[in-house]
């Protein structure tokens, strides 16, 4: 036994003589104060290394003491010491290099009961390893090193050193090929001593355990008859009168430990250094509030210094910047920290880091308002003077400026620089903002500003680090722009929205509702496209009763709304011609339900009538369609084939660059910036399939926003125009040369613009002699033209005539005097209720025939609303439950004759203030969302007397979370789970109120999933097709139940297969009626977008009718964990495609179908049977000649 164990005994012996141990204990010394007594010094280190381990390849690295316990050894306990080697290593392409060894010096004792712990300790240890990682090579191994492993249970084996039994627990890491050792006494180690051995790099190290052999063979030749002293039990005498203490007194001595947060930085940066202080010695140094320097070493030599003090831990952190280029040098800098106490000991360490320049780049500079008005690159510059550079006082604007690194360009493992951009503009108010961006390389970062200026000509200043943070201050990082223009438009537009040929509102509050809400998505638009400051916009709604007769067509529509609006617009003062104020602008925009429209229509302007109103489908799906129609009356796009989306297939103009929408900058030109911007109308996370001009033609995949053109032609429509006399003519000739005239009178006003030559029709102003002083052409023969502007009328002309071919269709002759009228009732001081019976006389001292128009002011006559028109009789009974409310209330009844007007004031009298109006617009009612799920809220205000309620004046609340915010939007993913009822609350100036409210659910889920139903194609009749099912945005989903209804009069399930994400799946589905019910199991969880199931249908219902396709999920589960999946779904629409001649199945024939026919007739785009307008079987350019000419006639 005593030879095995040889040379386990020999290692202990000779780190007991290297070590220079004491053979006997002092009597006043513990156990624990003889085992510190035992560390090297570096002398006794540096011979071990030099005389024991050189030559192998190796270094001693370290010596560490670990101190158990330290209490005197029991009078019965038998110590000594034992010697145990560990090696550690990595393994390299199957062979074990680089080892380190470590030298395990364990001091215990053993008492008689030894056997007890040696059975708890076998118990213990019963579920730690396996015997099986007990490799042959291992036991080999222990073998070799004279060690009798007696028994293999557990990973434990029993060793026997000078006849007293040790376990030492040995195994193998089943994922790193270490052999680790963990000596084991059964009572306990007092200490651990570690000398640690490691080599110096692979080449030349010996495999394992071969080194260790060989350093123990070495170190056995050096201890040749040495014999290990026993430890002896430490007393102490005491006696009762006094106690004698030896005490040993070691100098102090410091360590420095400190490091840096990265390796990297840049000039200009900010460097932390972070360490703390240790010492030895009888008594130790104070190491609390010890001054700590770190000093920064440029490669040239230069020195840049901090200071700092360690904590109550001798902790410290001390943060010292590099200076800027040129001077922070790129290189190696060499740190040096240095420590001193309060009471005088020092230490120093240092550490190297490197230094990257810093090449700051300004790019460009882009000045932004609804779009990119203009940029520049860095320097001065002057913008020239024009309408596509001037920008719109009281509207937002942005500026973008883009900078980019260079130097940083592929550099890693360095954190990019936080680069200061500062914006300063002066000029009649002055602004100053500076924002913070990451630069990492040369793909540009951007710092964007936002801010209102008042109107005048101011410059913008751009720097980059301004402050000379990472570069000296140079031209290339400075821009100024001069000479920016900023104008106050100093126009209105009020946009009457009016309800024409729909229920009483009073009768139907909800119709009511949903009314506002159209209303309010249409004008949101308009004001983020439109030229105009939002104060300037104004949002009017109103419930018209026209006669009978108007309701005849769109064109008798659009004639009553044009002389209700005209009279708005108009000025009466005295018996002078009305003077239309140009910088009061009124634009109607009726308001008609489905059964007004055709196929693929949506909204409709006509030419000469445009400057005064247009007429809009209710409930369009599309927010842009008023602004839309409402550019027309601008005179943009407008005339036949003149629309945008006809002289440029198939959208419009699309949109580019940047943009500025709800006060911040987009690129749209960013894949990123874009989705952000303009979201997939039903594809999460995806962008928008085009954003188009909203001139353009909408569409359900595509955005809408302004675009350079369209906004620059608005912004120069709404500069002053002049003004002249003229004269306003209205009315419609039919295509059999019937005419019905609207008011005529004579105004002070901007004459519109008629076509000079082509028109079929002819107006003329003559003199008395009959010469022509004036005449213009408009509409054509063969078609309803209505009409409604205001023509040039000469001082000299006396007559008006409408011809056709020669033939004169009207004639109007100007009478000298204008008539008389006076107001009878209402009186003065009135209060009324909610009608009002109002009552006049007039007369006309030429005996022209009479008609009257009424209309109603609330603000003591700053603002009218017509609210009757082309009245014959001398009364009319006026409903003021739409009308806003107020204390200066007036009437005014217009007189014409048909050149001339009167008009008459009434007396003022109150009309009670209304409540205001509370709309929720997102979510619908009853929507379910998932715990986490983002809910944005929206909705408005409207008062009749403050307009559209912003702000504060809007309160949203949860019935389970309180108040979560105020205004018109809000965002939460914070709504607990449960019922929540979302109330939005409303005040007006006056303090009344009014309330919204809604349910939404939120379930307590996992991560919501959204699918949506959409149609890829148009069916036929009697057609066939196949309707993809997709789900966006799955996470897991392991399961689902769900079904698909639609209408069985249009669509015909016939079958299914599986889509792209359930292809490996076990699907099955079942057509019950008009429910295709469909169920799935997944073996691994399906991810991400994509299809569940195509279901096959024919087509049986006829053109233009539709079919809604409703998913509803009853089951998902998500995979392995079974979690209940909360599911959104969304439904799709399907149309029956059948209109001859309907190329690009939009539901209309126009200009863009007959060049797709042409397309298909030189094989550029394949044939398409719906093109076939002759049924020869080919489309041919004579097909195409059939739709142009189906076209026009539409």
């Amino acid at each position: 036994m005593a030879e095995r164990l040889t040379p386990i005994l020999f290692l202990a012996v000779l780190l007991l003589s290297v070590f220079t141990l004491t053979s006997t204990a002092s009597q006043a010394k513990t156990l624990a104060e003889e085992v510190k007594s035992l560390a090297p010094t570096p002398q006794e280190i540096e011979e071990l290394d030099r005389q024991y381990v050189g030559g192998l390849n190796t270094k001693v690295v370290k010596w560490e003491f670990k101190e158990l316990g330290g209490e005197d050894l029991p009078k019965n306990a038998a110590a000594g010491y034992l010697v145990s080697i560990k090696t550690v290593a990595r393994l390299q392409g199957g062979e074990i290099t680089a080892p380190t060894v470590s030298v395990y010096l364990i001091a215990f004792y053993l008492m008689e009961d030894s056997k007890a712990y040696l059975d708890e300790f076998k118990g213990r240890m019963a579920g730690v390893g396996k015997a099986e990682l007990w490799s042959p090579q291992i036991r080999e191994e222990v073998k070799d090193w004279g060690v009798k492993v007696r028994e293999f249970q557990v990973g434990t084996g029993e060793v026997m050193v000078e006849g007293r039994s040790l376990y030492e627990i040995s195994w193998l890491s089943p994922w790193f090929p270490h052999l680790y050792s963990v000596m084991f006494t059964p009572k306990r180690c007092l200490f651990t001593a570690i000398l640690t051995v490691e080599a110096r790099g692979p080449e030349g190290s010996l495999p394992l355990p071969e080194m260790a052999k060989q350093i123990a063979v070495r170190i056995w030749e050096k201890a040749q008859g040495f014999t290990c002293p026993s430890l002896k039990t430490a007393t102490t005498t005491t006696t009762t009168t006094t106690a004698t203490t030896t005490t040993t007194m070691l100098p102090p001595t410091l360590t420095v430990k400190a490091s840096t947060t990265e390796a990297k930085y840049l000039a200009g940066s900010k460097i932390t250094v972070k360490g703390s202080l240790s010492g030895k010695g009888n008594p130790p140094p104070n190491l609390i509030g010890a001054t700590v320097k770190v000093k920064l070493v440029s490669p040239t030599g230069k020195t840049y210094h901090a200071t700092g003090k360690t904590d109550q831990a001798g902790r410290f952190t001390i943060t010292c910047k590099v200076p800027p280029a040129p001077e922070g040098e790129a290189g190696r800098w060499t740190i040096r920290v240095s420590a001193e106490t309060s009471d005088g000991v020092k230490a120093s360490t240092s550490l190297k880091v490197e230094v990257l320049p810093v090449e700051l780049k300004l790019v460009s500079v882009h000045v932004v308002q609804v779009i990119d008005r203009f940029s520049c690159p860095p320097g001065d510059h002057k913008v020239p003077a024009s309408t596509q550079t001037l920008l719109v006082a009281g509207r937002k604007i942005g500026v973008r400026v883009y900078v980019s690194c260079p130097s940083l360009e592929g550099v890693k493992d360095v954190t990019p620089p936080e680069v200061a951009v500062q914006l300063s503009i002066t000029g009649p108010s002055a602004l100053q903002q500076e924002k913070i961006v990451k630069v990492s390389g040369a793909i540009p970062s951007t710092a964007d500003f936002v801010f209102t200026l008042n109107p005048g000509v101011y410059t913008f200043w751009v720097s980059v680090d301004p402050h000379g943070e990472y570069v000296k201050p140079g031209e290339k990082l400075k821009a100024a722009i001069s000479n920016v223009k900023v104008a106050w438009i100093p126009k209105t537009l009020r946009v009457f929205f009016v309800a024409m040929d729909m229920p009483n509102p009073e009768k139907n509050p909800q119709l009511k509702r949903d009314f506002q809400a159209f209303c309010y998505r249409q004008f949101s638009f308009i004001r983020q496209v439109y030229p105009l400051p939002p104060s300037s916009l104004i949002l009017k709604y109103a419930w018209a009763v026209p006669p009978l007769w108007v309701k005849a067509s769109r064109f008798t529509l659009t004639l009553w709304l044009a002389n209700k609006t005209m009279h708005e617009l108009a000025e009466y003062k005295g018996k002078e011609p009305p003077k239309v104020d140009g910088k009061k602008l009124v634009r109607s925009i009726g308001v008609l339900p489905d059964r007004w429209w055709g196929k693929g229509e949506e909204g409709v302007t006509f030419c000469l009538a445009e400057r005064l109103a247009s007429l809009i489908k209710y409930k369009t799906p599309y927010k842009s369609i008023a602004a839309h129609e409402l550019g027309h009356t601008f005179g943009l796009y407008c005339g036949p084939f003149l629309e945008q989306y006809q002289q440029l297939p198939e959208y419009g103009l699309p949109v580019e660059g940047l943009v500025l929408k709800e006060g911040k900058i987009y690129d749209l030109n960013s894949s990123e910036e874009r989705v952000k911007a303009f979201p997939h109308p039903w594809a999460k996370g995806q962008p928008a399939a085009g954003i188009y001009c909203f001139m353009g033609l909408a569409s359900s995949s595509n955005e809408v926003w302004a675009s350079r053109e369209a906004y620059n032609e608005l912004l120069k429509r709404l500069l002053d125009p002049s003004t002249s006399r003229g004269l306003f003519v209205s009315g419609i000739i039919f295509k059999d040369g019937r005419v019905k005239l609207g008011d005529w009178y004579l105004v002070e006003g901007e004459p519109d613009p008629l076509l000079k030559e082509g028109g079929d029709y002819t107006i003329r102003c003559l003199s008395p002699s009959g010469e022509t002083l004036y005449s213009a052409s408009f509409g054509r023969k063969g078609e309803d033209t209505v009409f409604a502007f205001i023509l040039p009328f000469p001082e000299a002309a006396s007559k008006v005539t409408i011809e056709r071919g020669g033939e004169i269709l009207v004639e109007a002759e100007k009478s000298p005097n204008p008539p008389t009228i006076a107001i009878i009732h209402p009186e003065k001081g009135e209060t009324l209720g909610e009608t009002c019976r109002v009552e006049w006389e007039a007369s006309d001292p030429d005996g022209d025939k009479l008609s009257y128009s009424l209309l109603y002011s609330n603000d003591n006559g700053e603002t009218w609303t017509a609210v009757a028109v082309n009245l014959q009789e001398q009364a009319y009974t006026l409903n003021l439950s739409q009308l806003p409310g107020g204390s200066s209330c007036l009437l005014r009844v217009v007189a014409t004759d048909g050149f001339n007007v009167g008009q008459a004031l009434s007396s003022v009298f109150t009309v009670e203030d209304k409540p205001p109006a509370a709309c929720i617009i997102t979510p619908e009612n009853g929507e379910t969302y998932g715990e986490g799920e983002e809910i944005r809220l929206e909705g408005f205000g409207y008062d009749l007397e403050d307009g559209i309620l912003e702000g504060s004046s809007l309160q949203w609340v949860s019935s389970l979370n309180g108040l979560p915010g105020t205004g018109s939007s809000l965002t939460l993913s914070n709504l607990s789970p449960g019922s929540h009822q979302i109330t939005l609350a409303v005040r007006d100036s006056t303090g009344k109120t009014a309330e919204d409210t809604i349910t939404v659910t939120v379930e307590r889920v996992g991560k919501p999933v959204k699918t949506l139903v959409y149609v890829k194609d148009y069916g036929k009749e009697g057609g066939s097709l196949s309707i993809p099912v997709c789900v966006e945005g799955a996470d897991k989903l392991g399961n689902m139940d769900f079904s698909l209804t639609f209408n069985p009069a249009v669509l015909k399930a016939t079958g299914y297969r599986p889509g792209s994400l359930t292809a490996s799946s076990l699907l099955e589905a079942n057509i019950i009626g008009n429910t295709v019910k469909v169920a799935f199991t997944d073996p691994k969880g399906i991810n991400g977008d994509g299809t569940l199931i195509y279901i096959d249908f024919q087509v049986v219902g006829k053109p233009g009718e539709t079919c809604v396709l409703t998913p509803n999920v009853t089951v998902a589960n998500e995979f392995k964990t079974h979690t209940p999946l909360a599911i959104s779904t969304k439904p799709g629409t399907f149309t029956v495609k059948g209109l001859k001649g309907d190329a690009n199945g939009d539901g209309r024939i126009t200009a863009v179908d007959a060049l797709m026919a042409l397309k298909m007739a030189v094989s550029i785009l394949p044939p398409d049977p719906a093109c076939d307008m002759n049924g020869d079987g080919r489309v041919t350019s004579l097909d195409a000649t059939l739709i142009r000419e189906e076209a026009l006639k539409l």
